[in-house]
């Protein structure tokens, strides 16, 4: 256990060389940065927590230890039922705080799961939606927004530091060795947060398709573009 650790703390270079990195790109950097798988969850409105827990309901913290857990976001103890065209998902977990727009983030897996219909496969988009059941009533959630499979959630200070900015695409790069190494490319960054912190967030589909879990190190790649090679001029005799 401690050697595996101990590879996974190598700079990147090392462990898989520069294959898969852009061409256009000269690798330059490799941070390191904590790879965190995010599970299906929900996000529930005020408005849809009544419906589904009832008015008087009151909600409670659960207490299991989530260290990925970004900083002003709350795990709460209660589950819903995720339903689909065919098949249902319990015990789906509830994040706060409360959004104005209740949103269902899942992976593709969990979409066919349910029976939804690929609109577009391109852009991960699945419909009509899901119903989201409770103990006290259910509301139909659509999905008409896409999967996001991967992005890197980054602090302001973990953005200003290694010049960052939200909505930019970067190459982040996972695997404890080169058999294993697999690059994401066009990784969508989101800067939120004070805190100094930071990590790499995976559905399931893209953290089993890549053999990595929770806690491992992930290494974001960051290149220069090449500089065209400047051929001297000819000298022309008066």
């Amino acid at each position: 256990m401690c050697s595996s650790v101990a590879r996974r703390q190598k700079p990147a270079k090392t462990i898989y060389g520069s294959g898969s990195f852009p061409s256009s790109k000269t690798l330059t950097r490799e941070i390191p940065v904590p790879i965190a798988v995010n599970n299906r969850h929900i996000h529930l409105s005020e408005d849809h927590a009544r419906k589904v827990f009832g008015e008087s309901h009151r909600f409670s913290l659960d207490p299991s230890p989530d260290r990925f857990l970004w900083p002003g976001h709350t795990l709460w103890r209660e589950k819903v039922t995720l339903a689909g065209p065919s098949a249902a998902i319990p015990r789906v977990s509830i994040l706060g705080p409360w959004p104005e727009k209740t949103t269902v983030e899942m992976s593709c897996a969990d979409a066919y799961h349910l029976g939804l219909v690929p609109h577009d496969v391109k852009a991960k988009k699945f419909l009509p939606g899901v119903t989201v059941i409770g103990p006290a009533g259910s509301i139909f959630v659509s999905t008409e927004y896409p999967v996001n499979g991967r992005w890197l959630l980054t602090s302001k200070i973990q953005a200003e530091k290694h010049h960052l900015k939200s909505d930019t695409r970067v190459d982040v790069r996972v695997g404890v060795s080169p058999d294993w190494a697999t690059t994401f490319h066009q990784v969508q960054v989101i800067v939120d947060g004070e805190r100094d912190e930071w990590a790499f967030y995976l559905d399931p589909d893209a953290a089993s398709a890549a053999s990595v879990k929770t806690g491992e190190i992930a290494h974001l790649l960051v290149g220069e573009e090449k500089s065209s090679v400047s051929r001297p001029q000819l000298q022309v005799s008066p």
